[in-house]
């Protein structure tokens, strides 16, 4: 009987042992949640519900309303028309130090870019590698104190870059 007992034992380890242990015992099974995208409910224009962003009429942008105030959303406005961008979203508005004075950065694909404000005015729409190469100029980085070299003027700030550059243009 004892004989009989080891044999079944040693034949099931057996058995257990060619089965992979990834298999044993366990089923494999796909849920909903498996199959959403984190970050692909994108709307018809292009704001992500699930990051809290709304598309604004008034704006012409995705936003998060609670992020602004009233002055905020009329500068976010600003950037959007000075930027015209297709399906925008407006990331970030940082009031500056004067009355009037705003930051906006905006997105639209993988274009990222930043409108500054001053007085109520957009006094500067910084721009992507790809506008500085199409504005004849060549983008710079400006760390460590380098700069346009003689003969070019800078027409701007690029972004996209993890650290700062310039685009800079022979002048005319």
């Amino acid at each position: 009987m004892l004989t009989l007992f080891a044999f079944l034992l040693v034949g099931a380890w057996w058995a257990l042992k060619s089965i992979p242990i990834k298999n044993r015992g366990v089923q494999e099974v796909e849920t909903e949640v498996e199959k959403t995208k984190v970050g692909g409910d994108k709307d018809e224009h292009g704001c992500i519900g699930s990051a809290g962003y709304r598309f604004d009429e008034e704006i012409g942008a995705c936003i998060r309303d609670w992020e602004l105030d009233e002055n905020q959303k009329r500068a976010a406005k600003m950037g959007v028309e000075a930027a015209d961008l297709e399906n925008p979203t407006v990331i970030e508005v940082l009031v500056t130090q004067c009355p009037g004075c705003f930051t906006v950065t905006l997105q639209a694909g993988k274009n990222r870019l930043e409108v500054r404000i001053q007085g109520w005015l957009v006094v500067e729409l910084s721009m992507t590698p790809e506008e500085c190469i199409a504005r004849g100029g060549r983008t710079v980085n400006i760390t460590g104190g380098f700069g346009c070299e003689a003969g070019e003027e800078e027409i701007g700030e690029v972004t996209g870059f993890i650290s700062p550059n310039i685009c800079c243009k022979v002048s005319e």
